[in-house]
């Protein structure tokens, strides 16, 4: 993947400046449904910051940013259900393999500069924890 450049406190991706088609970015985002990508910011723009004011407003929208694209977060009982299964397991594990720490759907997950998740369950390893404020958030 491309790195992502900043023009003027936009985020511009080379790779999606490529695409030719709506189609082409749906496959990038990985054909999810229309209805959940925003258009504003306009798809290839958006920001961090931009993120966090849909979290911080009322009502409250979690998007995730895929690639300067603001994506709606799927929320529902189904995947609630999955998501407890599947830490459930993992947790299970790691109480016999102490590698790291396990959270929940509560908050965003910074994975590179310019892109952020909220995983249902993030697993997030000792020896690739930045530092030990993140173990200490994960408890506080």
């Amino acid at each position: 993947m491309k790195q992502l450049q900043r023009t003027e406190g936009t985020m511009i991706a080379t790779e999606l400046d490529m695409l030719e088609t709506l189609a082409d970015l749906m496959d990038r985002l990985g054909n999810v449904p229309l209805k959940r990508i925003r258009l504003h910011p306009f798809p290839g723009t958006a920001t961090v910051a931009d993120v966090v004011r849909l979290c911080d407003r009322e009502p409250k929208c979690l998007c995730e940013l895929v690639d300067g694209v603001l994506v709606e977060k799927v929320v529902g009982h189904q995947e609630s259900r999955l998501a407890l299964r599947l830490a459930q397991a993992l947790q299970n594990y790691l109480d016999m393999h102490d590698l790291g720490i396990l959270a929940g759907a509560d908050g965003p997950h910074q994975i590179l500069a310019d892109q952020v998740r909220f995983p249902d369950v993030a697993f997030i390893a000792y020896r690739d924890a930045i530092g030990p404020s993140i173990l200490k958030s994960a408890f506080a």
